[in-house]
């Protein structure tokens, strides 16, 4: 939803923009969650899933500072092809720090996961506070 806000006044906000934005990131995502389960499979420790968390987070504040020289850098793009313009500033803009926050999932779930007994109920908590957040960073965003 804050992605919307950030291209609005460059690149409006057609259906292109939506369909670039959640393209992007759930493509993202997805590579993130590969990328994790394999990190996590060779070596699951804390101390990488909170730098992951951490380097995320700085590629977030990076969006803050960047956003205008990247749009301006992309616009000239946008009189040539508003779908290519568009999916270039969401992958720019919001493809790392989704790459990222990919990785979280599984390597968290791998984390912990102390038996395939309760493997199930484990990713399914895992799963259901990363919804939480996700609803609550929803409202925070559409709403504040």
């Amino acid at each position: 939803m804050d992605g919307s806000r950030v291209v609005a006044p460059h690149l409006g906000t057609s259906i292109y923009v939506w369909t670039s934005l959640i393209g992007v990131i759930l493509g993202c995502l997805s590579l993130g969650y590969w990328i994790g389960g394999k990190m996590a499979d060779r070596r699951a420790s804390v101390k990488i899933l909170a730098s992951v968390i951490f380097l995320s987070a700085i590629f977030i504040i990076v969006i803050s500072f960047s956003k205008e020289y990247v749009l301006a850098w992309i616009l000239p793009i946008y009189t040539f092809d508003l779908r290519v313009s568009t999916t270039l500033a969401a992958l720019i803009l919001f493809g790392p720090p989704s790459v990222l926050l990919g990785i979280v999932s599984p390597y968290a779930a791998k984390l912990k996961i102390n038996s395939l007994n309760s493997s199930g109920s484990t990713v399914g908590t895992l799963y259901a506070i990363s919804t939480i957040g996700s609803i609550f960073g929803t409202f925070l965003a559409g709403f504040f």
